[in-house]
């Protein structure tokens, strides 16, 4: 569901938090009530759906674990040499990490990551305030 254009997807979201972030804080007496209302709306929009991607990303990477966990704990002993070999292919599949990653596993996305994104795009909104102060 979330593969195709996942990159695109990702750093637009990078993108919209920053803008909207900056939306908020420059200046925010020049706005009316329901065009604040509106910035603060968009800007909790744009945030739970990025967090949506990193909500499911964590949480394919808690299945993995439990998957690993349970063909670990399965009784192997009583199993034919074929199920043996399948079970232990797949708890080898199973050892690695599963979080959903772009730019060919640069970017691992994560609950760390979207707290990292939060503090860069605050730093970028620091950043603009200071350029249009100097």
């Amino acid at each position: 569901m979330y593969h195709p254009f996942l990159t695109a997807k990702v750093l637009l979201f990078n993108l919209n938090t920053a803008l909207c972030i900056y939306q908020v804080t420059t200046n925010p007496t020049s706005f009316s009530e329901s065009r604040k209302f509106k910035v603060i709306c968009e800007l909790i929009g744009v945030a739970q759906g990025f967090y949506l991607i990193c909500f499911c990303s964590e949480r394919l990477d808690d299945c993995h674990g439990k998957l690993r966990q349970a063909v670990a704990g399965a009784d192997w002993g009583r199993s034919s040499p074929k199920i043996r070999k399948a079970l232990q292919l797949l708890l080898t599949m199973a050892q690695t990490p599963n979080h959903m990653e772009i730019l060919g596993g640069v970017l691992v996305i994560s609950n760390a990551y979207f707290q990292g994104m939060v503090q860069f795009a605050y730093s970028f909104v620091n950043f603009m305030k200071l350029k249009m102060n100097a």
